[in-house]
């Protein structure tokens, strides 16, 4: 099994942070990269992180196509559309990309404010049982603390599971 993921938005949408997140968690059930690239703007500029995780050594973190691309805004999303792997889905933060037909878009309402990429994050989860939920929970509330980060990782999870 292996699985590509980009993440992908504006410098100060916690983009890296849950790629971060996803992969330290990968890590504890099999192997993990995670590469980040931004901008040098701290904030605004574009930012990106590829995590790949698998249950065999990854020879190679670089991917050219991806099971899974979160975007968090619409630049994001037009920028690595042709990126996604046959069978893949894209999860797209309804509130700042308009809506599109297509099979394999999520459209997840997580708003702008601070816990929208852990919205996406929980989509994600459960879309497609990336990895446990617990795992991902747990993590959270290591690394945030219980309470917003926690609720809106459950929200994304109840989104995608009523969604898909």
């Amino acid at each position: 099994m292996r699985l590509n993921v980009r993440f992908s938005g504006a410098g100060g949408q916690g983009v890296v942070s849950i790629a971060l997140l996803l992969a330290e968690c990968a890590a504890k059930t099999g192997y993990a990269t995670c590469l980040p690239e931004h901008g040098p703007e701290q904030r605004g500029g574009y930012s990106r992180c590829t995590v790949v995780v698998s249950d065999s050594e990854i020879l190679s973190p670089m991917p050219k196509k991806f099971d899974y691309i979160v975007a968090m805004d619409d630049l994001s999303a037009k920028k690595y559309a042709a990126q996604l792997a046959p069978g893949g889905l894209m999860i797209l933060n309804a509130d700042l990309i308009p809506s599109s037909p297509g099979e394999s878009k999520l459209f997840v309402p997580a708003g702008s404010g601070r816990t929208a990429n852990v919205v996406l994050l929980g989509a994600l989860i459960g879309a497609r049982n990336v990895l446990p939920e617990a795992l991902i929970a747990e993590a959270l509330t290591e690394k945030f603390g219980s309470g917003a980060n926690l609720e809106a990782f459950q929200m994304g999870l109840k989104i995608s599971k009523k969604t898909l």
